[in-house]
């Protein structure tokens, strides 16, 4: 039989507290961006983080249940809180999918906001107020929103994760 050990002993030590660290993170990070790919319909890639996450937790899990300690416990669980904040970042950079904000605004003000976006917009025209619904690919939702502020900060701004459903 193969008798795999990992072995820690003082002189290595901080190497595999280091590692279980940044083991962590990059598994949290993974695991956070698979999440959104596969809410985005892309289980393939979804699929593949999965397998590379698991292999990470499998080896960061390993180093500390063997010759566990405090200090490999804390680093562990440091590493996945770092790791988990940093994948929401990364997650807000990439911004898959697309978002349908709702504007609810003086009507005096529609005209204006539609000559200045380029996006298709439907309106619910209504005496005073307006309804303007737009879809808009969500990397560019934070723009469209600072857009319509400048025009009138006063609108209301309701935005909401939209999935195509196609058939």
């Amino acid at each position: 039989m193969y008798n795999y050990e990992l072995s820690i002993n003082n002189k290595n030590g901080d190497f595999m507290l280091l590692l279980i660290f940044i083991l962590k993170i990059i598994e949290n990070c993974l695991n956070t961006i698979r999440i959104i790919l596969v809410g985005n319909n892309k289980k393939v890639l979804g699929a593949l983080l999965l397998g590379i996450t698991s292999l990470l937790w499998i080896i960061s899990a390993s180093i500390v249940i063997i010759n566990n300690s405090i200090l490999k416990i804390i680093s562990f669980v440091i590493g996945s809180v770092i790791g988990s904040y940093l994948g929401s970042l990364i997650e807000e950079k990439i911004a898959l999918g697309t978002s349908l904000i709702t504007v609810i605004i003086d009507n005096k003000y529609t005209d204006i906001i539609r000559d200045k976006i380029n996006y298709k917009i439907s309106i619910i025209k209504n005496d005073k107020e307006d309804i303007l619904l737009i879809i808009v690919p969500r990397k560019k939702r934070n723009n469209l929103v600072n857009i319509i502020k400048k025009i009138n900060n006063n609108a209301t701004i309701i935005s909401e994760r939209i999935y195509h459903i196609n058939g």
